[in-house]
């Protein structure tokens, strides 16, 4: 019984916290919002004030209220915590860092300096070298602000746990387990696909259904020696929940073209020397482009979603994907705006992963805690943000 008691404590704590993500309002507003008892609402209120959490911002001016003393406002604590969304690249790091109100703190984008950091990139000693280094550099802003959590977004297969990279071309990782870098830290740090955590930034509807194609172009003059320059990811989102897959795999891309042969570091038909003369070539980026637009189609009739999300390197070559969609697949095309699915073509998205990482993570803080413990990945664990109150 005082399980139960305890267990409902928290989950009356996170429902309010959820409110007061969306708004600062009074006890008696949360109390008709919830539908839970106003002594509840007061001893749940006093709890998180306890915890640091939330804080009263002065007397509330509504209609709705009907007690004859004005009440006050209560709302996330301005200091409460901040999370960490990191976009790990194989040669540099884009970053952003969060207030528990989903508030951007920080932006930034940095390379890496290898040869200070003593490894060669590409590498399992790499990795871990400028994951440390980021959330090193990372802690030292807004020291007054508690961390509260660091979510990873690199370019891989990440296992449901957040912990294991499965494969990851860019990084040199196979089935790397992270935890020792993890250890190190006070708080949560977790892995993810950069994809998913790209469609993290859009999902803002229970009930919405999209997918975003992130495509990235690398340097081929940067990247280690047999990695592909073009990286494709697809971040599903399905009635309001990021799909991960049966086995953790959803969110990387393969060519229903391609044939696996001896060469494994591939997602599409199309050759690596192919994808690296885009630049010089016209007819090699279209090539590319017909490709990938006719696997997006076969996606759609999948999935049908409310939108394809097209981000990344795609808006440099929009013109060129637009045209193909426009004369080598205009039937398609056609068909697939009738059943309402649209095209959005995205700008400005290099921070997308980041940004997104930062959502995921605050998800994840405030979700309300199962009482099982079968969870089914990293972000179906037990929110650390409540603690022991």
């Amino acid at each position: 019984m005082a399980a139960n008691s305890q267990y409902q404590k928290e989950v009356n704590g996170y429902l309010i916290l959820q409110e007061l993500r969306k708004e600062n309002c009074s006890r008696h507003v949360l109390a008709e919002h919830l539908g839970i008892q106003p002594s509840t609402i007061t001893y749940s209120v006093g709890r998180l004030m306890d915890a640091g959490l939330v804080e009263t911002f002065g007397p509330a001016v509504s209609s709705q209220e009907k007690t004859g003393r004005k009440q006050e406002l209560i709302g996330l604590k301005k200091n409460a915590g901040k999370v960490f969304g990191i976009d790990l690249l194989f040669d540099h790091y884009r970053a952003v860092i969060m207030d528990l109100s989903g508030k951007v703190l920080e932006q930034e984008e940095e390379n890496f300096d290898f040869n200070a950091l003593h490894v060669i990139k590409g590498t399992a000693e790499s990795f871990q070298a400028i994951s440390a280094f980021v959330l090193d550099r990372l802690e030292g802003f807004h020291t007054d602000i508690p961390v509260k959590g660091a979510c990873i977004a690199i370019a891989g297969i990440i296992d449901k746990n957040g912990r294991t990279i499965k494969a990851s071309w860019t990084q040199g990782l196979h089935d790397f387990d992270a935890s020792a870098l993890i250890q190190k830290r006070s708080y949560p740090v977790f892995f993810e696909n950069d994809a998913n955590c790209t469609a993290m930034k859009y999902l803002s509807e229970r009930n919405d259904s999209f997918v975003y194609t992130l495509v990235r172009q690398y340097d081929k003059h940067r990247i280690p020696s047999g990695i592909p320059t073009i990286g494709i990811g697809m971040g599903i989102v399905l009635d309001g929940k990021l799909y991960r897959g049966y086995s953790s795999r959803a969110g990387e891309f393969n060519s229903v073209y391609y044939h696996e042969g001896e060469d494994t570091m591939r997602q599409l038909s199309l050759s690596n020397e192919t994808l690296a003369d885009f630049d010089n070539n016209g007819g090699s980026l279209r090539a590319f482009m017909v490709e990938f637009a006719s696997n997006i189609f076969f996606i759609s009739s999948m999935l049908n979603p409310r939108t394809i999300y097209l981000g990344g390197d795609l808006e440099k070559w929009n013109e060129v994907l637009r045209n193909v969609l426009e004369t080598e697949y205009c039937g398609k095309l056609q068909s697939m705006q009738e059943e309402g699915v649209s095209f959005t073509f995205l700008h400005n998205t290099r921070f997308d992963a980041a940004f997104g990482s930062c959502c995921l993570l605050l998800d994840y803080l405030f979700h309300i805690p199962s009482p099982s413990n079968n969870n089914s990945g990293w972000n179906d664990r037990p929110s650390p943000l409540l603690g022991d109150v």
